[in-house]
């Protein structure tokens, strides 16, 4: 998979950015932070996955929360648990033992919700 070239920041990091994208079989809008934008696609190209997949994960994982607010938590999370600890090796997004997203991406998804039983 080829990952775009990283996006000249915007003006501003706090300005909202709207992006229409495919979420478990439906079309969301979702308006998140231009530097929020910016770290899911840093995660997904650590993670070698894309934001569809991650959004995705984060979706199913959410009960109380819209997905806005869910995508924030997760990436708060997820950074916060890379600076903390040494870097664990990345399976991806869908990979890992056994077929489990990396540990980094599990951890962060616990603050959205629980796991499906």
């Amino acid at each position: 998979m080829q990952m775009s070239e990283p996006r000249p920041p915007a003006e501003t990091p706090v300005a909202t950015v709207a992006r229409s994208v495919s979420v478990n079989g439906r079309s969301v809008r979702l308006r998140l932070e231009s530097i929020t934008w910016d770290m899911i696609d840093d995660i997904c190209r650590r993670e070698n996955g894309t934001p569809a997949t991650l959004l995705e994960l984060i979706d199913q994982r959410r009960i109380d929360v819209g997905l806005a607010a869910a995508v924030r938590l997760f990436v708060t999370r997820y950074f916060r648990a890379a600076s903390a600890a040494p870097a664990p090796p990345s399976y991806g997004l869908a990979e890992g033992p056994p077929g489990k997203p990396s540990v980094l991406v599990m951890n962060a998804l616990d603050v959205i919700g629980p796991a499906a039983p």
